[in-house]
């Protein structure tokens, strides 16, 4: 950078081809070579520009009604926002923030009896990476008739440890067809390890039990279905249990 001392061009501001010419605070010029700014592609920038391009592409298809609505909110802001830079500000944290995912498997055609004693869980076996869920289910239904809670636990394989569980409600609730049941953990929980996530029925007989659906081949590569059978775990790689899952990215 150097500074301008002929006249000539001291009163030049701006860009000139390559050149570019700023007035000082001390009404000095200075010259340099045109500046670019910087063009940062990080993968939280390049988040933010996606989320911009699909905003203006939202904000093109809202329709006149919706256009007075942001208007009004814009009026809201000091300074008074027009209608376009109100519907970006609500927009873009919504888009960057994270958004809830889903692990399943959802193919069954059996299902298997839990109650006490004998066989009070039926799963799967799987590993998670890192991961925080948020919500955990399985496709149950009833035979007979059932009392007493149904509890979803999730336990790591290594040395059977609870990491997390919640009770989904007394099996007399279920529905006498296959139906998908879901909780909502109280505390999400950030998993990276081999599992075992089930429904626990500790109550009942073989004739008043909760029935878990499956799928009778291996569809899910890497991951097998779990029963706790006589007080120990029993693996069966030829097929799966139905499940599903929602987490976020830890």
């Amino acid at each position: 950078m150097a500074l301008v001392k002929s006249h000539i061009f001291t009163t030049i501001r701006g860009v000139t081809g390559d050149l570019e010419f700023r007035l000082r605070k001390n009404r000095k010029t200075d010259l340099s070579k045109k500046r670019f700014p910087s063009n940062p592609r990080t993968d939280a920038q390049q988040a933010v520009r996606k989320c911009y391009g699909k905003g203006v592409q939202a904000y093109n298809q809202l329709t006149p009604a919706e256009l007075d609505y942001w208007n009004e909110i814009g009026k809201g802001y000091s300074p008074p926002l027009d209608a376009y830079r109100a519907f970006m500000k609500d927009y873009i944290p919504t888009c960057l923030a994270p958004s809830e995912q889903t692990e399943e498997q959802t193919q069954h055609d059996e299902s298997y009896t839990i109650y006490a004693v004998i066989r009070p869980a039926v799963g799967q076996r799987l590993t998670i990476a890192n991961r925080q869920l948020t919500k955990l289910g399985f496709w149950l239904t009833k035979q007979g008739s059932p009392t007493a809670d149904i509890t979803f636990r999730i336990r790591r394989v290594s040395d059977n440890g609870l990491i997390a569980e919640k009770v989904w409600g007394n099996a007399a609730d279920l529905p006498e067809t296959e139906t998908y049941e879901e909780v909502t953990l109280d505390t999400p929980v950030t998993i990276n390890e081999e599992v075992r996530i089930s429904p626990w029925y500790e109550a009942g007989d073989g004739n008043n039990c909760v029935r878990v659906s499956s799928k009778g081949a291996d569809v899910k590569a890497n991951e097998v279905h779990t029963s706790y059978l006589s007080e120990e775990w029993s693996d069966d790689g030829s097929r799966d249990c139905t499940y599903r899952y929602k987490y976020y990215e830890a």
